[in-house]
């Protein structure tokens, strides 16, 4: 709802839950009663005290303790009315009372007065009220406060000023007491006289109080002002009208240039004002309000169609707030626009169809001689069936879907049609996904603005009953592809929902292997991450014709995949699947294994190494070798796990020729260099790259000491080996001022400087 919504509601309906629903008694006995505030804070008070004080109380406590829940109160307020009970009699209406709340509220401001006085309205609170109420206060303090409590607080507190038992207003009423048994006088007096600081005329506070007879007799004056405004510039009709009082509305009709669509701060007239009402929540009252309403729809000039500031009509406002009784009555006006909408472009249907109001959808559809829009798009494009599927309003989806012209497939904003809506709800009605799926005409694989199908929703959502209903339509097309190419499976494997990717794996046409747009199969998302669980992996991997080899946009397979993210136990369940390809290139020739050790996964690089086929030597694009990567980001434990490999050459050259050793000496990797010299020879040790460059050249060149004493424990080596420059280690050494190596190099070749 608008943010006028909201506005409207907080004035003109009354949203108190009678506290007898709240009540949970737990026994019988007056000695204490338990008050729980909104936000769970408990307070415990003399049950006769509180009883005494409020009203509310008498309807929830016999004779044993109780607790109340309070859903409208919070602690805030809740405290300062259990110490104003505990310390103040019921009967106090005097002076301590009213210093009390002085006290208390001295430095609280308004939020702090408009709050204690709505709670205390909410229980009943008089005494409490009236010592709220004799505060004093300026213009500028009510006129702050009006949107700051509920209506009836408002009143009381505008109605019980101090001195509103004036000396002015005795003169006032004996004044007009004089003119009418005199005769004399005229009008001018009493439109002109205000009944209190508020500047209320007499004819409106005598219609707030409902004394009819007051009513009638300042009516009597030739000429009064039946439209004399108060506060929220309403005049004595809307005061009227939020009351419901036929008698007083006949009066007030009767009155000489009434205004049957005056207009108050929200530009509301009477008939909005009768719609929004609070006084008829109780059933006892529906034959005065329908009374009053067919009073005022029959009122001569009367606008049924008038809009309040939020673009509202009568009609709107008693969908909104339930006033059944009203409507009926306004759909019975000559021309009743049923169509109208409001701000939001909201019409009586969508309103009505939102709240779940079955009657009045039945009454607008059945609306004759003009048709109600049974199509009619709020400003997000919906229709009342998207509305009403979005709030599971079951009965209300029945009456719709059999609602001439009702177009079942309208899409809103975002491209979803009412299945789409009903299955995003936390909770899906089941009954509501059944009727849309079995109406007629409707397409059960549309598809959103991102080409979802219901479907995709379902599984996305993990509704798997939902998904049943979806799948018992022969025409589904189970292998529905978003825009990315993203089908139904895809999407249950991403989300991780088991039991609707069992359901879809069960379906015969269902294409397990369907890729993405990177043609990225579901057994390539189940490897993805460690966060999807591998009973995800082993349910596509039990599926008859499930590809395991099955290749992506960069020809890597789900086993690349899964060893990239080090996905140990699909890793496992993938090298156990028959025609598993453990050497599978892709894009950039890497296999799986070069993925695991540069991952540097050794889970993995062990589970890969374990399988009786895999190549250890294997070299990608640039010619390295799983070994060369191990070296190169420096993880000794997956060049450990390399070297155990009964396979593996620790000579293989890249596509400059560089060893493993190479590059452990590049890198100053001592403990890779010395699991490589484990299994190393003098033509290791000795290899040359494209630039005839040792091992010991590059070591010596980067002054890496350490390498370069581990080397010298070789047999074979070649301190001699030239370069293509002509160079050798100990000339780079020296040239290059590490004396160190330059020492370590001396001390192997005794005579040479």
């Amino acid at each position: 709802m608008s943010s006028g919504g909201n506005r409207r509601l907080r004035r003109h309906r009354a949203t108190w839950v009678s506290l007898g629903v709240f009540g949970l008694v737990l026994g019988l006995g007056d000695a204490v009663l338990r008050l729980r505030s909104s936000d769970s804070v408990c307070h415990v008070v003399n049950a006769s005290a509180a009883v005494a004080h409020s009203e509310a109380f008498r309807g929830v406590v016999a004779a044993t303790a109780a607790t109340v829940v309070l859903p409208n109160i919070g602690n805030a307020a809740l405290a300062p009315m259990v110490e104003f009970i505990h310390r103040t009699a019921p009967a106090d209406q005097g002076q301590f009372a009213e210093q009390w709340v002085l006290n208390r509220l001295a430095v609280d401001g308004l939020d702090a007065q408009c709050c204690l006085m709505t709670a205390a309205n909410y229980l009943a609170m008089f005494t409490l009220m009236q010592a709220v109420a004799s505060t004093k206060r300026t213009w500028s303090d009510f006129a702050a406060m009006r949107g700051m409590v509920h209506r009836d607080a408002m009143s009381f507190l505008v109605g019980h000023v101090p001195a509103s038992g004036s000396a002015d207003q005795h003169a006032t009423v004996q004044r007009i007491h004089d003119c009418i048994v005199t005769g004399r006088g005229s009008a001018t007096f009493v439109n002109n006289v205000r009944w209190d600081k508020l500047n209320k005329p007499p004819l409106y506070t005598a219609v707030s109080a409902e004394h009819v007879d007051v009513v009638e007799t300042l009516l009597m004056f030739s000429g009064v002002d039946a439209n004399g405004r108060a506060f929220f510039l309403e005049s004595p009709l809307h005061r009227a009208a939020s009351l419901g009082n036929p008698a007083v509305i006949a009066m007030l009709l009767g009155a000489a240039a009434i205004n049957v669509n005056a207009r108050d701060t929200e530009h509301a007239t009477p008939l909005h004002v009768l719609g929004a009402s609070s006084r008829f929540d109780d059933g006892a009252h529906q034959p005065q309000l329908r009374r009053s309403a067919e009073l005022l729809v029959n009122a001569p000039g009367i606008d049924v169609n008038a809009a309040n500031e939020d673009n509202m009509t009568a009609l709107h406002y008693a969908i909104i707030h339930e006033r059944t009784v009203v409507a009926q009555v306004l759909l019975s006006a000559s021309g009743i626009d049923v169509n109208a909408g409001d701000r939001d472009q909201d019409a009586p249907i969508h309103v009505a169809a939102d709240a779940g109001q079955a009657d009045i959808v039945q009454a607008l559809l059945g609306h004759r001689p003009v048709r109600v829009d049974v199509n009619a798009r709020d400003r997000k494009n919906r229709t009342a069936l998207h509305r009403a599927v979005m709030r599971g309003r079951e009965h209300v989806v029945k009456l719709l879907l059999n609602a001439t012209d009702i177009d079942v497939n309208a899409r809103d904003v975002h491209q979803t049609t009412s299945l789409h809506r009903a299955l995003v709800r936390d909770v899906p009605n089941v009954n509501v996904i059944t009727l849309l799926v079995n109406a007629p005409a409707v397409d059960v694989n549309a598809g959103d603005d991102t080409l979802w199908t219901p479907l995709h929703v379902a599984a996305a959502r993990g509704q798997t009953a939902a998904a049943e209903v979806l799948l018992s339509r022969p025409d589904i097309d189970v292998n529905a592809g978003d825009c990315t190419r993203t089908t139904p499976l895809l999407v249950a494997v991403k989300r991780q929902r088991l039991d609707v990717l069992a359901l879809l794996l069960g379906v015969p046409t269902v294409d397990v292997n369907a890729g993405d747009d990177d043609l990225a199969t579901p057994l390539h998302w189940a490897a993805s991450s460690i966060e999807v669980d591998a009973s995800v992996a082993e349910l596509l991997l039990a599926t008859p014709g499930i590809d395991v080899n099955a290749r992506d946009g960069h020809q890597g397979t789900p086993l690349h995949w899964a060893v990239s993210f080090g996905h140990g136990q699909v890793v496992s369940a993938l090298l156990n699947a028959v025609g598993i390809d453990v050497n599978a290139r892709d894009i950039v020739q890497r296999m799986p294994l070069h993925w695991a050790v540069l991952g540097g996964y050794v889970d993995a690089v062990d589970l890969t190494l374990g399988h009786f086929d895999v190549d250890v030597n294997a070299q990608d694009i640039g010619q390295m070798s799983p070994l060369h990567l191990a070296i190169r980001n420096g993880n000794v434990s997956v060049v450990e796990s390399l070297m155990k490999a009964r396979q593996v050459d620790v000579s293989v050259g890249d596509e400059f020729q560089r060893t493993p050793l190479h590059l452990a000496a590049r890198l100053g990797q001592e403990q890779g260099a010395a699991f490589l010299l484990l299994k190393a020879t003098s033509a290791t040790v000795n290899a040359r790259d494209v630039n005839l460059t040792t091992p010991l050249h590059v070591a010596a060149a980067l002054g890496h000491a350490g390498i370069v004493k581990l080397l010298t424990t070789v047999a074979g080596l070649d301190v001699d080996a030239k370069d293509l420059d002509g160079m050798t280690a100990l000339e780079y050494a020296l040239g290059r001022s590490h004396h160190g190596v330059a020492s370590l190099l001396g001390s192997y070749m005794p005579g040479r400087r």
